[in-house]
């Protein structure tokens, strides 16, 4: 018998909505080429810790904040940095130049430090489930316009690409040519959405020495016999009608695993 964990069945209170996300890592410069204007304006370095993620196409590494010194290298778009230092115009106030490096600094208007203003689409194959009662599609992947679509709760759909932010977090699965899902509305794993749904019959504890029964956030509050029988009004059921539990009880679940439907 599999016990049903807390997190299986606190399920079936709310909607989960998990969104990984990828540490920072130091990417290797690559030749290329960005362009930008080198400044001749007085400027002033200031300690200012941040994270910095590359929006244009290839962003130019300069020796110094001035920019004036090219190194021949680049920096990949997407990319997240972890700036030290701004360069600002003592005059404006605005920051011209973040150091990514010793020695290294990086245009202004080659960073933004939101991370949802930078996104790639990536290729990837999978299953989503649909964790909120409807999830809108969009389409655009970057989830901006109007909505052209609604999914129903509990549905699953296949997808065939991805919309990362500047950080990795995924923003959006595609489901098909111009329909992008939120990734705060779905789950990947059917077991994550389940739902509460009328069914009567009568249940035989079939598990040697007994079956626990548990609450809806996983915590074991009882015990039933081996063999004995018990009525139930309502299963529970995951993203693809799967019963993972039968109530038998006001706060009181059993497992498919430890029980047998009975006449």
């Amino acid at each position: 018998m599999s016990k049903i964990s807390r997190a299986l069945l606190a399920a079936t209170l709310m909607s989960v909505g998990a969104l990984a996300t990828t540490p920072i890592t130091t990417h290797a410069a690559t030749n290329g080429a960005s362009t930008v204007q080198t400044t001749t304006d007085p400027l002033t370095t200031v300690k200012e810790p941040n994270i910095v993620i590359i929006k244009s196409a290839q962003a130019k590494v300069y020796s110094n904040p001035q920019l004036s010194q090219a190194t021949g290298r680049t920096l990949p778009f997407a990319s997240s940095w972890a700036a030290t230092a701004v360069a600002k115009n003592t005059e404006t106030g605005t920051v011209t130049a973040y150091q990514v490096a010793t020695n290294q600094w990086i245009a202004a208007n080659d960073i933004t430090t939101q991370a949802d203003f930078v996104g790639v689409q990536q290729p990837a194959t999978g299953v989503i489930y649909i964790s909120s009662a409807t999830s809108k599609t969009y389409a655009n992947p970057d989830l901006t316009g109007q909505a052209n679509g609604s999914l129903p709760f509990k549905s699953g759909w296949k997808y065939t690409a991805v919309f990362k932010n500047g950080y990795g977090r995924i923003i959006s699965y595609q489901v098909s040519t111009h329909q992008w899902v939120p990734a705060g509305n779905v789950q990947t794993d059917s077991h994550l959405v389940m739902s509460l749904e009328p069914g009567r019959g009568i249940l035989r504890i079939t598990k040697k020495g007994g079956a626990s029964t548990y609450s809806a956030t996983g915590q074991v509050n009882g015990h039933l016999t081996y063999g004995s029988r018990w009525r139930y009004a309502w299963i529970l059921t995951d993203a693809t009608r799967k019963v993972v539990a039968y109530q038998v009880g006001g706060n009181q679940f059993v497992t498919p695993e430890d029980s047998i439907e009975s006449k």
